[in-house]
């Protein structure tokens, strides 16, 4: 083997390696999972400088209900939630030592304050998110794909936001499992957030998405 390894090389021979999937292919596979979720349930472990000391260790928990339902919990270590649920139209906000106050369901009052990245938006913006069309997110970004483990590596260098993000996406259900964050031109480390917990059939409680009284 290792002869014909070197006959290969020395006659030009060698194969071709190349990516698993392209990267616009990939994406448009991702887009159609995420539209044909009716529910989920996952919990989500956020390792972040943001979240460090009273967050460490406590994973999100989204609920999602088709078209655009969604509630985000987090517990606090002090044993106080903060919780955000919404209808598309309307957000209710409980935030600890606080009544729930409603405001419009834009993107900063559903996802703003929680630990999270586009394994739980594209639920809601997969056509935004994970597109490079024109205004989309990863419009200006470098992606590549390779395979890690079993699932598809998204890679995407992204100058416009001076990040470089990977995404580990299920080749079975082409959702996205785990988010790495680094900042640009940097080696370690900014975000990581991890998919621990995925239920695509749960059974919520009726009043689960309810808005909460103000």
């Amino acid at each position: 083997m290792a002869i014909l390894t070197l006959i290969c090389a020395a006659s030009g021979l060698m194969p071709t390696v190349s990516a698993p999937i392209e990267p616009k292919e990939l994406l448009s596979k991702m887009r159609d999972a995420y539209h044909k979720v009716s529910e989920a349930y996952l919990e989500v472990q956020a390792k972040h400088p943001a979240v460090q000391g009273s967050l460490v260790g406590q994973p999100m928990k989204v609920s999602y209900k088709k078209p655009n339902s969604i509630r985000i919990e987090l517990n606090l270590a002090n044993g106080s939630t903060f919780k955000s649920v919404s209808d598309g139209k309307t957000v209710s906000l409980s935030k600890p030592d606080a009544s729930p106050m409603q405001v419009d369901a834009n993107d900063q009052n559903v996802f703003g304050g929680f630990p999270l990245n586009l394994e739980v938006m594209s639920f809601l913006r997969a056509d935004k998110e994970l597109s490079t069309e024109k205004g989309a997110n990863m419009e200006t970004s470098k992606l590549t794909v390779t395979e890690k483990d079993g699932r598809y590596l998204l890679h995407e260098e992204a100058p416009a936001q001076q990040v470089v993000v990977d995404y580990e996406v299920d080749k079975k259900t082409m959702l996205i499992m785990k988010t790495t964050v680094k900042l640009e031109g940097k080696k370690e480390v900014f975000a990581e957030f991890t998919v621990v917990k995925m239920d695509l059939k749960p059974k919520f409680a009726k009043d689960h998405f309810d808005l909460p009284k103000q």
